[in-house]
């Protein structure tokens, strides 16, 4: 049975996603975090939404500063040991923080692209390698990749660069059998939310890895309707 990476878990996107996946058919889902107090959260919201609809799932959680290039190849190791190799990785994790366009230093801008760029470079080839039946690398992305914003420049230079590496990596694996795509968020995400709500962006999440070879995309855009 398949078995899902998910980076950057938390009681939004990362969870409903998780959810989402092991209501499909996912036997194993990594979750991988910072704070293991919301991983243990986040286990319990997985578990228990499994549970309800009768479906069997093993969550397993790890506690890791992706930044950290030693530490999250270990981890990736630990997670292929425990649950098996992934199936599909959703990639997550993003720092949402402000910052101001001449003021912000070179260690903030490394910080932020340290975590949106490594760990998706690695993890490509890592699926190319895990011979599952649909692998996939699935990102979340931003409306910042074309439309930054000065009060979030930090993040706005790292999304841009993510996508154009996400977009780089489809074009080279996407003939190598890995679906590589986005999952672009173009707007605050809230429960209440018709389109932006973490339960309907899971679900798109679910139709783009669903996605049969020769229908691929490299993205999905949501955006709440005015």
């Amino acid at each position: 049975m398949p078995c899902l990476v998910v980076v950057g878990s938390g009681p939004g996107i990362g969870t409903h996603v998780a959810r989402k996946f092991a209501l499909s058919g996912f036997d194993r889902i990594a979750l991988l975090a910072r704070s293991p107090l919301q991983l243990d959260e986040d286990k319990d919201s997985v578990t228990a939404a499994a549970a309800a609809e009768n479906a069997k799932v093993h969550v397993g959680t790890y506690a890791i500063d992706i930044t950290n290039s030693v530490q999250l190849l270990d981890v990736l190791d630990q997670v292929a040991c425990e649950l098996g190799p992934p199936d599909a990785v959703f990639f997550n994790a993003a720092r949402v923080k402000s910052s101001t366009l001449l003021e912000a230093d070179d260690e903030e801008i490394l910080y932020d692209f340290k975590v949106a760029l490594p760990f998706t470079l690695h993890e490509s080839e890592g699926q190319e390698k895990a011979k599952a039946s649909k692998p996939s690398l699935l990102v979340t992305s931003s409306h910042l990749t074309s439309t930054p914003e000065p009060d979030v420049f930090v993040l706005s230079l790292a999304k841009a660069a993510q996508r154009n590496l996400v977009e780089s990596l489809a074009q080279v694996f996407r003939p190598r059998g890995v679906h590589v795509g986005l999952v672009v968020v173009t707007g605050p995400v809230a429960p209440e939310n018709k389109v932006l709500s973490p339960k309907n962006i899971a679900d798109e999440t679910w139709a783009l890895y669903s996605q049969e070879e020769k229908d691929w995309t490299l993205d999905v855009v949501l955006k709440e309707p005015r």
